[in-house]
């Protein structure tokens, strides 16, 4: 009998490729693309988009443009849709961009975008073939 095959633990940031540009992330074929505009986020609080099935893409991407304050970006992953834990966290302050990707194969994956202070920012999330 042949063991189940799983999937690797989480590791948090081992592969994730952050590049400072600004532009628009494309998907290609077969690719699903999220976005959000100007998108308002008060000091303190939270907003969750997700989770995202990822288990069958290649290639997941963020891009995210802070209009106004200071906001912090985390990339939560999870092998069973419900334990999500952190991939990768960076700081975008006001005027600033930040695209991050990553090809590991996770289930699930959840973005939470904390305000710093009051902010607004536009989010595109990718997901490709």
């Amino acid at each position: 009998m042949q063991e189940p095959r799983r999937k690797p633990e989480v590791q948090v940031g081992v592969t994730v490729e952050s590049i400072q540009t600004v532009g628009k992330i494309t998907t290609g074929w077969g690719g699903i693309f999220n976005q959000w505009n100007n998108v308002s986020i008060s000091s303190g609080l939270t907003n969750t988009y997700g989770p995202f099935d990822i288990s069958t893409y290649e290639k997941k991407s963020i891009g995210i443009w802070v209009n106004t304050g200071n906001v912090s970006v985390t990339i939560l992953v999870s092998n069973n849709g419900t334990n999500f834990k952190p991939y990768y966290t960076a700081v975008v302050n006001s005027g600033e961009s930040l695209t991050a990707s990553f090809t590991e194969t996770f289930a699930s994956m959840r973005v939470d975008i904390l305000g710093l202070t009051e902010a607004g920012y536009t989010l595109m999330i990718s997901r490709q073939v």
